[in-house]
């Protein structure tokens, strides 16, 4: 199994144009459970702008297009599918393959994202912020207080190294 994540960055407009990651905040209902909306783990997380699961045999550009059209809409995902760049790649102990890509997106990438109820919304995470961001625990499986940062490690990890990348 693989789990393939794309983080897109964008410059902010303002006096000193910081450069974002664009994330989502988990909602509390997962979707796409085949037997119906049911409660979604580790709700209010932060997670990359998005991610899926494809077998082993799958291409990453296919599950993150596939992905990407499910999670943003597909005009979002073909506006920065072709330019991505490995940023974080693992395998666990199981034999999953997990790989994390970013992008340096135009501004108006904002425009275009649509998102569903799996979301719980966009939050910008600037290079200063991600010292804020601490890892996702077991306890926090019920769900993240408001106002903290809390997010799965190895895209964590990924995020540090997109903005090393496009910095």
């Amino acid at each position: 199994m693989k789990h393939v994540g794309m983080i897109v960055l964008v410059r902010i407009p303002t006096d000193n144009c910081p450069l974002a990651a664009v994330c989502f905040k988990r909602s509390g209902y997962n979707t796409e459970d085949p037997r119906g909306l049911k409660k979604q783990n580790f709700a209010n997380a932060l997670q990359v702008t998005w991610h899926g699961k494809g077998e082993d045999d799958e291409s990453d550009c296919s599950i993150l297009y596939r992905e990407g059209r499910e999670e943003i809409g597909k005009e979002a995902t073909e506006m920065v599918i072709g330019n991505a760049k490995l940023v974080e790649s693992s395998t666990k102990e199981n034999g999953d393959r997990r790989a994390t890509y970013a992008v340096l997106a135009p501004i108006k990438f904002l425009d275009y994202i649509r998102t569903g109820i799996a979301s719980a919304g966009v939050e910008f995470i600037t290079h200063f912020k991600t010292v804020m961001i601490r890892p996702l625990k077991d306890q926090d499986k019920d769900g993240i207080e408001s106002g903290k940062l809390r997010m799965f490690s190895d895209e964590f990890r990924a995020i540090k190294k997109a903005f090393e990348i496009f910095a």
